[in-house]
């Protein structure tokens, strides 16, 4: 995700940037190759170079997120919090001459890219593309929370004198940019619980009995989409229950044994099928036709 936060940082400040065009925005190291680039252009270059990217472990969180969809179960962690850190640095093509200053060229640019980020904090991507769209694909994890943004931070980027030395080049002041974005983490996908055991006792009959729960899903054959409103009934106890808009049903109470499922729904014929309780394979699903 982190081409869209580049993106996100380029449409920032080339519309809340006085005279910033995408053209002058690069987000290469401004080492000497890059230098050679922009040697004799006609304007002036914004460099937005993300240095490092650390997890921010303020905003870490174990906690994990679970939906039910079409009787599948799944579960999302939290997403991580990665924090990017950005050194923005401006470079005049001006030679330093007694009729001009490029360092005041400069710094008068990154003075315009400061104030676009404190009015922009936190990062609200809608509203910096606006009135336009947001482009394709652009993560929804990045739209909320907006993204927290810390400029100019009062213990700034402590290896800047090292950074420049490796970029074979002068000191120059930088806009230090740390942006915290989400690491969106893979969706576990699992069919749901569909036995669950309880054991029961008193007081004047502590032996305990076991009762099982089942639960199962009814669906299309072929499409295999589910079926609300369908019947389903267990003949060997004669319970019938109804499947929910999801396709489920569930039957609870049941002792260990061999049971015979029987299913249907209007405009469709009735369907048989054998069960364990508890069944080895672990699903009680209907199929109908």
């Amino acid at each position: 995700m982190i081409d869209y936060l580049d993106g996100l940082l380029l449409q920032l400040f080339t519309t809340r940037v006085p005279g910033l065009t995408p053209a002058q925005v690069s987000f290469n190291a401004p080492d000497q190759d890059w230098r050679n680039l922009i040697h004799g252009a006609a304007a002036i270059a914004l460099n937005v170079y993300l240095v490092e990217l650390y997890e921010d472990v303020e905003r870490r969180s174990n906690e994990r997120y679970t939906t039910t969809l079409g009787g599948v179960v799944q579960q999302e962690r939290a997403p991580t919090r990665l924090r990017c850190r950005y050194l923005v640095s401006a470079w005049s093509p001006a030679k330093a001459n007694p009729l001009t200053d490029p360092a005041i060229e400069e710094a008068l640019l990154l003075y315009d890219v400061a104030k676009a980020l404190f009015d922009s904090t936190p990062l609200d991507a809608t509203a910096i593309y606006a009135p336009g769209p947001l482009p394709a694909g652009f993560p929804d994890e990045m739209l909320e929370p907006k993204l927290p943004a810390l400029v100019a931070p009062s213990e700034p980027f402590p290896k800047l004198a090292d950074f420049w030395m490796r970029m074979d080049t002068i000191w120059k002041p930088v806009v230090d940019l740390a942006i915290t974005m989400p690491v969106a983490h893979a969706v576990r996908t699992a069919p749901p619980v569909t036995t669950l055991f309880g054991e029961y006792g008193t007081v004047l009959h502590p032996a305990l009995e076991e009762l099982v729960a089942i639960g199962g899903v009814v669906r299309l054959s072929g499409s295999g989409n589910p079926v609300g409103g369908a019947w389903v009934r267990l003949v060997e106890i004669n319970r019938t229950a109804t499947s929910n808009a999801a396709g489920q049903f569930i039957f609870a109470g049941l002792k260990r044994g061999t049971y015979t499922l029987e299913a249907g729904a209007p405009s469709h014929a009735t369907v048989t099928r054998t069960v364990d309780v508890p069944s080895l394979s672990g699903e009680y699903d209907l199929s109908l036709v």
